[in-house]
Order: C-alpha cells, then structure tokens, then sequence
C-alpha cells in the first residue's frame, strides 16, 4: 500500500468536525420543533410545505454523491472532454421524467413512483420494482459511502473503516430524529460545501500549473481535447 503524508491540520478539523457538527444538529432542531407533530405525512414529507429551492439544492446532492466528484475528473482527466456528452445525454434522459413524470405524479398527490405503478400496472409490478429499486440504492450507498472513505483514507489519518461506520452512524441519527426535513436541509447545507470544494479545487489547481490556458495546451498535447471525436 502507498504511504500517503497527511496534511490534515486544526483548519481542515474543525471544519470537517463542524460539518458533521452541524448534520447532528440539524436532525436534533427538527426532532425538537416537530416534537408535538408526530405524523408520517411530515416525518416522511415535511407536510408537504418544505421550501422548492431547498428540495431542489437536496435532490441534486443526492444524485452529485461523491461517486460523481471522484470519478469524473479521472475519466476527464482518461477519455478527455468528451465525458461532456455524457451529462448531455443525462439531461435527454431527465426531459420526458421533468416534463411529463413528475407533474403528473404531483397532480395525483402520489407519495412515490411506486404508487403510480402499482396504480397504472399491478401490486406486483410495484413489489418488484421496489425491489430493484432498493438493491439498487444499497449498492450505489456502499460505493458512495466507501469512496468517501477512501478519499478521506488519504487526506487524513482517518481510517476507511472508521470513515464508513462514522458516515452511516451520523447519516442515521440525523435522519432517524428530523425526518426528511433534516434530509433535505442536510443536503442544502452540503451542496454549497460540495461547490465551495469544487471551486477551491479548480482555483488552487489553475494557479499550481499556470493558469486555465496551460490545462488547456496540456489537454491538446495529449488528444484530450476531443469533444467533437466520436471514434472509440
């Protein structure tokens, strides 16, 4: 195994203790405001009264996952700029389920696509799905979930197994106490995290090799800059 030196200091602590501080504390403040509202309709969807922006910055964190930040700029940085075509092609995939799938789900108050399913289709098309569904998420979490890991695995003298447990021992107990309130304001909170990384990444980088033009000239020498190259 390579020996990675950490340079995980008492800024880089506290702001990651703080981050997980703050998850804690979100699921705490909503388990107290909503102490007296013990129902599913707002443990599971907030009484449908949760903020759109909110619910939005949250659904995106919940797709962007660390999967995503790990792994595009080594497929980038592999295959060069035609990785672009595949978020265009996720955006054609996303068009019919935004301006058909959704609405439609909406206008009939469905508390998830599994209804409608079962609705349009059968109780056993809605079994299965799920069912797919769900091993599906298990299997996307624990590649999420373990990448995290790694990467702090590297960063800091966290090890991989204590980063797993953390994660999932944090995530449950924010969840467990505030409901999706907490879930989605969780994710809010992260999402300008996650941007705020994204961005220092970019900034820190350009100044380390000379500017966005150096990249640039670095991607042309290498065949990289092949947006328009559709040979495989």
């Amino acid at each position: 195994m390579v020996e990675v030196a950490h340079n995980f200091g008492i800024v880089d602590t506290i702001l990651f203790v703080g981050s997980l501080l703050v998850a804690i504390a979100v699921g705490v403040y909503y388990a107290y405001v909503d102490r007296n509202m013990s129902s599913l309709d707002n443990y599971y969807y907030a009484g449908k009264k949760i903020s759109p922006i909110a619910v939005g910055f949250s659904c995106a964190v919940t797709f962007i996952s660390s999967i995503t930040v790990l792994s595009i700029p080594v497929m980038t940085y592999t295959h060069g700029t035609v990785i672009i075509w595949y978020f265009a092609t996720n955006i054609v995939a996303m068009l019919p389920g935004v301006i058909y799938f959704i609405p439609l789900i909406h206008r009939l108050q469905l508390p998830s696509i599994f209804e409608y399913l079962e609705r349009r289709f059968h109780s056993v098309v809605k079994k299965a799905c799920t069912v797919v569904f769900c091993f599906y998420q298990i299997m996307w979490m624990a590649i999420a979930t373990h990448l995290t890991a790694i990467a702090l695995n590297i960063v800091s003298p966290m090890s991989v197994s204590l980063s797993i447990i953390l994660t999932i021992c944090i995530c449950a107990f924010y969840t467990t106490l505030g409901g999706i309130k907490a879930v989605v304001w969780v994710d809010t909170i992260q999402s300008f995290i996650m941007a705020a990384g994204i961005i220092a990444v970019t900034v820190q980088t350009s100044i380390s090799i000379g500017g966005m033009g150096e990249a640039l000239e670095a991607m042309a020498q290498k065949g990289l800059n092949n947006f328009w190259k559709y040979d495989p």
